[in-house]
Formats: C-alpha cells, sequence, structure tokens
C-alpha cells in the first residue's frame, strides 16, 4: 500500500499506459495527506515532497516536474498550509512553476475557499 492508495507492485511497472489514472491518484494521495489529522506538520510535507519526486524519478518519469510541484502545491493550499506553499511557489532547487502556473494555483484555491464558504463572514473567505 502506497501512502493509504492500494495499489498492486505492477501498477507502477505498466503506470505509463495510463497517465489520467496515476494523476487522479497523485491527487487523491495528496488530499487524503492533507486531511489527516493531526494537521501534518511542515516536515512532515517536506517528506511527501521528497517521495513525490522520487516515485516521478521512479515510476513516472511520464509525469514532468513541473506537474509535481503544481501538484504538491494545490495539496498545500487546500490543507491551509498557507506560508509553506508559499515557500514552494518560488520553486525548489530542481524544478519551478512559471509566473502564470503560480498565479493560477493561488486563484483556484482562493476560488475553492470562497465556494466552500457556508456564509461570507465565514473563515474561509476572510
Amino acid at each position: 500500500m502506497w501512502l493509504q492508495v492500494p495499489k498492486p507492485m505492477h501498477f507502477f511497472l505498466s503506470a505509463h499506459l495510463d497517465e489520467k489514472n496515476v494523476k487522479q491518484i497523485i491527487r487523491l494521495l495528496l488530499s487524503k495527506f492533507g486531511r489527516r489529522q493531526p494537521v501534518r506538520s511542515d516536515n512532515e510535507w517536506a517528506n511527501m515532497w521528497r517521495d513525490l519526486k522520487l516515485f516521478q524519478e521512479k515510476a513516472f518519469l511520464f509525469l514532468d516536474s513541473e506537474y509535481m510541484l503544481a501538484e504538491f502545491i494545490r495539496g498545500l493550499l487546500k490543507a491551509g498550509k498557507f506560508s509553506l506553499a508559499r515557500n514552494y511557489l518560488g520553486g525548489t532547487s530542481a524544478v519551478s512553476l512559471s509566473t502564470e502556473k503560480a498565479e493560477n494555483l493561488v486563484i483556484q484555491a482562493a476560488r475553492e475557499y470562497f465556494f466552500s464558504a457556508s456564509t461570507l463572514s465565514g473563515n474561509e473567505v476572510s
């Protein structure tokens, strides 16, 4: 079982045949990781980034590093880890996002918080 996402080993050997499924699994993984209680520490998130990069380098070679970073930042934003997301939005030593992609991630996350708010005075909006 890979980080609470049960997949047999042969899945990783043939993952390149189903890129869409792999992308869904990465989003599911990050979503589950971000919702876990108690809230994940910055160090746990840094370890998750290292794990994602390792999987990308070993099993998901067909996914580029920029995509992995964008999905990781999306997970951070959904989990409310805004200051850590800000650090990763600036890029890492190995990969960075274009300004346009970084802005789009932040706008999408803000939109999701706004539309999920129960009222306009809710914490999600302020």
